[in-house]
């Protein structure tokens, strides 16, 4: 079986590299996201990744549903809450 395949997007990359790792999760890549939204210049970027089935999921502690598109991916989003 294969691993689960991770991209990483958020403010507090090693928090949620932490968790992937915790998990014996693939990190294929790693955005860090620039303000509250996906209106930022990684989102380009991860989106297209994610389109090509790059990755099977995101794990990010941007508020869930804060990720405008990532429900019409097929991938999985996991929020990873961090102060």
């Amino acid at each position: 079986m294969s691993r689960i395949r991770v991209v990483l997007y958020g403010t507090a990359p090693h928090k949620l590299r932490a968790y992937a790792d915790a998990r014996d999760w693939t990190v294929v890549a790693e955005f860090t996201r620039e303000g509250g939204s996906t209106a930022d210049a990684a989102w380009p970027y991860l989106s297209a990744l994610l389109e090509a089935r790059g990755a099977d999921g995101v794990v990010t502690d941007a508020e869930p549903g804060s990720l405008v598109g990532a429900e019409d991916l097929d991938v999985f989003t996991v929020h990873v809450p961090t102060p």
